[in-house]
Formats: structure tokens, C-alpha cells, sequence
């Protein structure tokens, strides 16, 4: 798995729109990663994808083992009918370009979202498809689990 840089740059806000040119993120994160940003932080969320495409454009040529991509599955959609983690994936996948993230986080997974995906092995089966490195739950709020997610493996090797 790549390291993780102590500063890392999210990607969505005004450049997943057209407040910003798809130019100037590009450069934006470009110059990003000559400074040493090697950690990037997107997901489907953030226009509609289009946060995963720019970062996509600007890493094309960059040698993949020199980033640490991070991502989001939908766990919720406008219309409420979520896709499954691994369908989330497999579309950011694609804007990336990528064939992998070093880490898939559930963004804003409620305390079912947990016991159903979580604990019951869809992101352990996207580890195993090496689709996704590393995965986890990311939620702002202090709400407790319930259940608590017990079942997550992870990785002992470095």
C-alpha cells in the first residue's frame, strides 16, 4: 500500500463544478503533487463524479505507487435508492482510471449501512478483489454503531 503524505488534498467543492476550470484543478493538483502531496481524497458525491474525473485527468502519467487515492461508496443517493459499495467502486473506478484505490470509505454510512456492509463482508470482498486496498467507515457525526462494527479485517503486513 502507498504511504499516506501528512498533507493531503481533497477534491470537490468548487472544483467538481465550473466554478473552477478543469484546467486549474488540473494544475492545482498537479503542482500539489511537485510539492509533495501525494494523498488524494475525492468521491461520487461531489458533482456527480465529476471530483474523480479531474483527479483522474491530473494523474494520468503519474506513477500510481507514487499516490495514495482515497474514495467514498454512496451509501445514499437524492432519490434514496443507494448503489452497493462494490457498483459505488466500479464507477469511481472508471472517472479515475484507476484500477484500485488504497482506500474506500462509506460516506456517512448510517448504523444499518455498518451492520449490512460493514459486518456483513461487501468491503472485505472488495479488499480480497484488490479493488480497494484499505476500508472503512467516514461519518462526521458521534452516533455509535450499533452494531458495532466487529468483523473488518485488516491488513498485518506493511
Amino acid at each position: 500500500m502507498n504511504t499516506l503524505s501528512r498533507l493531503g488534498l481533497g477534491i470537490s467543492g468548487p472544483h467538481a463544478t465550473g466554478l473552477v476550470s478543469t484546467g486549474d484543478t488540473t494544475r492545482l493538483l498537479r503542482t500539489a503533487i511537485d510539492l509533495g502531496v501525494t494523498t488524494f481524497d475525492t468521491g461520487p458525491m461531489y458533482g456527480d463524479g465529476e471530483a474523480e474525473r479531474r483527479l483522474g485527468l491530473a494523474l494520468k502519467g503519474v506513477a500510481r505507487d507514487s499516490v495514495f487515492v482515497i474514495t467514498k461508496a454512496r451509501t445514499w443517493t437524492r432519490d434514496g435508492d443507494a448503489p452497493t459499495p462494490g457498483a459505488s467502486l466500479r464507477a469511481s473506478l472508471a472517472r479515475l482510471g484507476l484500477d484500485h484505490v488504497d482506500a474506500l470509505l462509506l460516506h456517512g454510512p448510517t448504523p444499518e449501512d455498518v451492520a449490512n456492509t460493514i459486518v456483513g463482508g461487501d468491503l472485505d470482498a472488495l479488499r480480497d478483489q484488490g479493488r480497494a486496498l484499505a476500508c472503512a467507515g467516514a461519518d462526521a457525526s458521534a452516533r455509535p454503531c450499533s452494531p458495532p462494527a466487529t468483523r473488518i479485517r485488516c491488513s498485518t503486513s506493511s
